[in-house]
């Protein structure tokens, strides 16, 4: 079992809240595949760590806090841009 334990967004609240979210990281994670699009939306999840060439200096900084607290990755793509950043545990 997955437990998301830190998102940080990038977009509004308004575009996407922190329920959906969630709800869309952990499909993803229970694809147990890198990369998850969700159904009928421009959005896609992708499991692990983003290349630096995506990513400006904020979000290589929340990723690099994510890897300093041992935590898993995954990350939202919209529009060809890293929406959200988030960390997980997997939890037996």
């Amino acid at each position: 079992m997955n437990k998301i334990t830190d998102i940080f967004g990038y977009i509004s609240s308004k575009q996407m809240n922190l329920e959906y979210i969630e709800k869309i990281l952990l499909q993803a994670l229970d694809q147990k595949q890198d990369m998850y699009k969700v159904p009928d939306t421009d959005i896609v999840v992708y499991i692990g760590i983003p290349n630096d060439s995506i990513l400006d200096e904020y979000k290589k900084g929340a990723v690099q806090d994510l890897l300093i607290c041992n935590r898993n990755i995954a990350y939202i793509i919209k529009n060809n841009q890293v929406i959200v950043i988030a960390g997980y545990v997997i939890v037996n």
